[in-house]
C-alpha cells in the first residue's frame, strides 16, 4: 500500500512517514511511505499513518485504516459418509485456522433433504430420508473474511428391512395382510387371510414408510395411484411415492396419491374373506381401511430421539419422556384406529383428562376419553406428522417443550401450529 500526502500551502514540500498499529510483518517506508512485507498475524489492527512536513516539522496530517488480517479456514477432510433411509445423523466438522474472538459461520450445500447445519457450530444433524449419492460442500467465514471450504461425498442407500416385524392386522375382522402363495415375484397379489403364525404374514414396517416381505415392498400400480380399485401388489423396492405408506390414525394412505385426497389400502367392499386382493380406495376411517402394524418406534425430529415409557412401567401415571433411541420395550408402541397410542397395555393421555397447553402427557388406563384420542396428521415437513388431539376444543398435540434433546424431558400438549422440531413426529 502506497501513503500519498500533499501540503496545501506548499504542493512540493516532501514528508516523513511513520505508522503505529500496522499488522506484524508489515512496516512503511519514511521516506516514501510504502507499507510492505507479509502480513504474519491475522486480525483486526486499526493502524495510525502520520505525515510530517519534511522542513517544518509542525506541520503534520494523519490518516486512520482499518485494517484486516484473515486466516485460511482449513477444514479436517471428512471421510465419505454413508447412511440409510431411517438413519439419524450427527457430523461435527473440524477445522483449524480460526481467529480467536472472531467466531466462524457454517453454511453447506448439497445436503441430503432433512439435514442441516448449524450456523454457529458446524454440526450436521437430522435423519436420512431420500436415497441418492449427495455432493456436499462445507465452508466457513468469518468477520475479517477468513474463508475455507471442503467437500465430500455423501451416499444414502435404501435399508435393509429394518424396523417393527410382525403381523398388520385389519380391524376388525382378525383379518391380516398376506402374500398370496408366501411368493418374493414381483407382480405377487397382496390379499387378506385369517390371522396366524404363516411366514407370508411376517411383514416388517421399515422407516422408510415402505412395509416389505421376502425383500419387496407392498405396491400399487403409480400409473394408477389416484385411482379407486388399484390393485396392491409386491415389487421391488426402489423407495418411489407409491411404495411408501403413511399410517392416518390406523388409515395407510399411499405417498404418491397425497397431492389429492389421501387414497388408503383397502379390503374391498369390506369383504373379510380370505383370499380377497386388496385395492387402493379413498379413505373412509372405516373398517375395511383400519390397520394395525407391529409395534413399533415413535421417532422425534430431533437426532436419535424417541418417545419413551419412563422406566419402562406400565403404572398409569408413568411419565412419558424423550429419550435416545435404543429399540427397547420403552419405546415399542401401538398406533391404531380405536386404540389410541399404546404400551404395555396403557394409553397415553393426561391426569383427569386435562386439556391445556403445558399438561404433561403421562400412560392412563385405556378408556376412550378425549385425552386418549390422538390423530397422526401428516405434516409439511418431509417423513414427519403430528400427533394431535382430535377430541380437544383446541388444536393441542403431542411436543417436546423447547424441542430439548436432554434425555427425560417430559412431553407436554403444546398448540400444534408451531415449527419447533421439538413438535414433529415419525411413525414409521
Amino acid at each position: 500500500m502506497q501513503i500519498q500526502a500533499t501540503d496545501s500551502d506548499d504542493p512540493t514540500a516532501g514528508f516523513t512517514f511513520s505508522a503505529t498499529g500496522l499488522p506484524a510483518g508489515l512496516a512503511i517506508n519514511a521516506s516514501t511511505g510504502l507499507i510492505s512485507g507479509t502480513a504474519t498475524t491475522p486480525g483486526y489492527n486499526a493502524v495510525s499513518v502520520t505525515a510530517t512536513d519534511s522542513v517544518d516539522a509542525s506541520e503534520s496530517g494523519q490518516v486512520g485504516i482499518n485494517w484486516f488480517v484473515h486466516s485460511v479456514i482449513v477444514f479436517t477432510q471428512p471421510k465419505p459418509q454413508n447412511g440409510a433411509i431411517g438413519d439419524s445423523v450427527q457430523l461435527q466438522t473440524l477445522d483449524s485456522g480460526a481467529v480467536p474472538g472472531y467466531a466462524l459461520s457454517y453454511a453447506a450445500t448439497g445436503l441430503p433433504p432433512d439435514l442441516s447445519i448449524g450456523c454457529a457450530t458446524g454440526l450436521i444433524s437430522g435423519w436420512l430420508w431420500t436415497p441418492g449419492t449427495y455432493h456436499v460442500t462445507v465452508s466457513a467465514h468469518d468477520a475479517l473474511g477468513s474463508t475455507g471450504s471442503t467437500t465430500f461425498i455423501w451416499t444414502v442407500a435404501l435399508p435393509a428391512d429394518r424396523g417393527a416385524t410382525g403381523h398388520v392386522r385389519l380391524d376388525p375382522g382378525h383379518m391380516c395382510l398376506n402374500d398370496a402363495g408366501n411368493r418374493s415375484a414381483n407382480g405377487t397379489p397382496i390379499q387378506i387371510w385369517s390371522c396366524d403364525s404363516r411366514r407370508s404374514e411376517v411383514w416388517t414396517v421399515v422407516q422408510d414408510e415402505t412395509i416389505r416381505i421376502h425383500g419387496k415392498c407392498l405396491s400399487v400400480d403409480r400409473r394408477r395411484v389416484n385411482s379407486n380399485g388399484a390393485k396392491i401388489v409386491l415389487s421391488s423396492c426402489t423407495g418411489s411415492p407409491n411404495q411408501r405408506w403413511v399410517n392416518l390414525n390406523g388409515d395407510l394412505g399411499n405417498r404418491a396419491s397425497g397431492q389429492g385426497p389421501f387414497r388408503c389400502l383397502t379390503d374391498p367392499r369390506g369383504s373379510m374373506r380370505n383370499g380377497t386382493q386388496l385395492e387402493i380406495w379413498m379413505c373412509n376411517t372405516g373398517g375395511d381401511s383400519e390397520w394395525t402394524g407391529p409395534a413399533e418406534p415413535i421417532l422425534s425430529l430431533l437426532p436419535r430421539k424417541c418417545v419413551d415409557d419412563r422406566g419402562n412401567q406400565s403404572a398409569a401415571g408413568t411419565a412419558i419422556q424423550i429419550w435416545t433411541c435404543n429399540g427397547t420395550a420403552a419405546q415399542k408402541w401401538t398406533v391404531g384406529p380405536g386404540l389410541g397410542i399404546q404400551i404395555h397395555g396403557k394409553c397415553l393421555g393426561t391426569r383427569h383428562d386435562r386439556m391445556a397447553a403445558g399438561t404433561p402427557v403421562r400412560l392412563e388406563p385405556c378408556d376412550g376419553s378425549r385425552s386418549q384420542t390422538w390423530i397422526v396428521a401428516p405434516s409439511s415437513a418431509s417423513f414427519t406428522e403430528t400427533l394431535w388431539n382430535g377430541a380437544s376444543d383446541a388444536t393441542w398435540c403431542i411436543a417436546d417443550p423447547g424441542a430439548s434433546e436432554a434425555n427425560g424431558t417430559q412431553l407436554i400438549l403444546s398448540n400444534c401450529f408451531t415449527s419447533e422440531p421439538g413438535d414433529f413426529w415419525h411413525i414409521p
